[in-house]
C-alpha cells in the first residue's frame, strides 16, 4: 500500500528539419547566389550608387547546368542519399515509496540510446595512408584544374600536392549535412528524490542524478545558465570510431534543493496571531529558495597550431595517460587549473591521442542559490498587494568558466573568465483586483 513501481519504454523518431535557407540541412549549392555591392573602391569616392547598384548585373544561380562541375573549385555542400532517420530509445525504472504521512521516496533508473544521430560529414580529407609522406604532402605540384577554375585556392597554376590526393581534388571542401550514418550516444542515469509534501506551511524537494553520458559527435549546444561545454569536432573523419568518449554536455553529478515555507507568523498563524501590528509587519510571509550543484562540463585539449596539414579537423594534444586534475581551493588554481605539463605537441602529420573529451578534466563546476519572499497585504474585501524580494545568486558565489586548453596559447591551463552574474536584488510591488 506504500509502494509502486513503475516501467517504461518509448522509441522517439527524430524529425527532419532543414529549409533551404539551411544549407547544411537541405543543401542549396548551385541554387543560392549573392551579387556584391562594391560602393567604393578607395573609402572616400563613390563608385556604384543606389540609382544603379550592380552596374554588372546579377550573379544568377547555375541550378543543375552544370551538373558535377558545380561549384567547381569552391566548397560545396551536399546530402547523403538514402540517410537513415535519427530516433532514440529510452527507459526506466523506477521505485516510489511513502515513508511517512508526509514523505516520500523515488529511486529510478534511465537510461537512452541514440542511434542515426545527425551531425555534419566531411569526406573529402586526406586518406590516413597519406601522411606517412610527411612535408611532401606541401610540395608544390602543377595544378591540372588551372583555367579551368576561375577564383579560390585552386585556381592558381600549382597547388600542394595534398589536395590532389582527396578523394575529390576537385572541391575545397566537402560536407555532408546532418548526415546519420555514425551518431550514436548512450546515457545511464541513477535518480533519487526525497519530497516532503506541502504542510503546515512547510514543503521540500531534495533531488540528485548521478549519470553518464558518451557519444561520437560534437555538440552544438551552448550550454546551461552560466554553463559552457568545450569540443572542438572530429579530429580524424575517417576513424569515427576514436570519436567516442564523455559528451560535451557530461554532468555526473546533479544536485537541487527547493523549498516553500509560510512563515509562522501573523493571522490564521500560530504566533502573534491577534496582534494587528505583528501582522501588518511579519505577518502573510512565504519563503521559497532552490540550490543548484552540477558537475563541470569535461573538456578538449587541442592544438594551437593544426600541422595535421590533412583538410580534417583539428589536431588534438598527446596527453600521458596521468589525472591532469589538480586538488585544492579553486581560487588557488584559476592561474594553472590543470597540470599543463600532461600534455604535448603531436609530431607534424601525426595525430593527438588524447580523447574528444576528458572525462577526469572538466570547468568547473555550477553552485548557485536563490532566495525569494513574497507577502500579501490586504486592503480591502476584494483589493490586495503582493510585495516581492528576490535575490538571485543569494551567497554571491562566482562560477568559474572553463580553462583555456588551447596547447601553445599564452594562457593555456589558465581559467580566466567568470559565466555567472553577481548577485541580483529585486523588489516589486503587484497590485491585485
Amino acid at each position: 500500500p506504500k509502494t509502486t513501481v513503475r516501467g517504461g519504454y518509448g522509441l522517439f523518431f527524430a524529425p527532419l528539419g532543414g529549409a533551404g535557407f539551411n544549407g547544411y540541412s537541405v543543401p542549396n549549392t548551385g541554387y543560392l547566389a549573392s551579387t556584391v555591392w562594391v560602393g567604393t573602391l578607395d573609402g572616400v569616392t563613390p563608385l556604384n550608387t543606389l540609382s544603379n547598384p550592380f552596374p554588372q548585373g546579377f550573379v544568377s544561380p547555375s541550378g543543375s547546368s552544370l551538373g558535377l562541375s558545380t561549384q567547381l573549385g569552391q566548397s560545396v555542400v551536399g546530402m547523403l542519399r538514402n540517410r537513415p532517420i535519427a530516433y532514440a530509445q529510452q527507459w526506466n525504472f523506477d521505485v516510489q515509496t511513502a515513508l511517512s504521512s508526509q514523505f516520500l521516496l523515488d529511486i529510478a533508473y534511465a537510461g537512452g540510446h541514440g542511434v542515426h544521430l545527425y551531425g555534419d560529414y566531411n569526406p573529402n580529407q586526406l586518406p590516413d595512408q597519406y601522411l606517412s609522406m610527411g612535408s611532401a604532402l606541401n610540395t608544390q605540384v602543377p595544378n591540372p584544374f588551372y583555367g579551368k577554375i576561375a577564383s579560390g585556392p585552386l585556381s592558381n597554376p600549382t597547388v600542394a600536392q595534398s589536395q590532389l590526393l582527396r578523394p575529390n581534388p576537385q572541391f575545397n571542401s566537402v560536407i555532408l549535412g546532418n548526415s546519420s550514418f555514425f551518431g550514436a550516444s548512450f546515457y545511464h542515469a541513477l535518480q533519487v528524490k526525497l519530497e516532503r509534501r506541502f504542510s503546515n506551511g512547510f514543503s521540500m524537494l531534495a533531488s540528485y542524478t548521478w549519470s553518464k553520458l558518451m557519444d561520437n559527435i560534437p555538440a552544438s549546444e551552448t550550454g546551461f545558465p552560466g554553463g559552457s561545454f568545450g569540443g572542438t569536432g572530429i579530429q580524424d573523419w575517417n576513424n569515427l570510431r576514436a570519436e567516442w568518449a564523455v559528451a560535451s554536455f557530461d554532468t555526473p553529478q546533479y544536485f537541487a534543493l527547493n523549498g516553500i515555507y509560510e512563515l509562522p507568523f501573523g493571522r490564521g498563524k500560530p504566533f502573534f496571531n491577534h496582534s494587528s501590528v505583528a501582522n501588518s509587519f511579519i505577518g502573510g510571509w512565504q519563503l521559497n529558495g532552490i540550490t543548484s550543484l552540477i558537475s563541470g562540463t569535461p573538456q578538449e585539449v587541442f592544438t594551437a597550431t593544426n600541422t595535421l596539414f590533412n583538410y580534417g579537423g583539428s589536431q588534438r594534444a598527446n596527453w600521458n595517460g596521468r589525472n591532469p586534475s589538480r586538488n585544492g581551493k579553486l581560487a588557488n588554481r584559476l592561474n594553472q587549473y590543470f597540470d599543463v605539463s600532461d600534455f604535448s605537441q603531436p609530431a607534424a602529420f601525426t595525430y593527438g591521442n588524447s580523447p574528444r573529451m576528458l572525462a577526469n578534466l572538466r570547468s568547473p563546476g555550477f553552485i548557485l542559490t536563490d532566495l525569494s519572499g513574497i507577502k500579501k497585504i490586504p486592503i480591502h474585501e476584494r483589493v490586495s498587494a503582493e510585495f516581492r524580494a528576490e535575490a538571485f545568486n543569494l551567497f554571491n558565489h562566482p562560477v568559474f568558466g572553463p580553462p583555456n586548453t588551447t596547447l601553445g596559447s599564452g594562457t593555456f591551463g589558465i581559467v580566466n573568465s567568470q559565466v555567472n552574474l553577481p548577485r541580483q536584488i529585486q523588489l516589486a510591488v503587484k497590485l491585485l483586483w
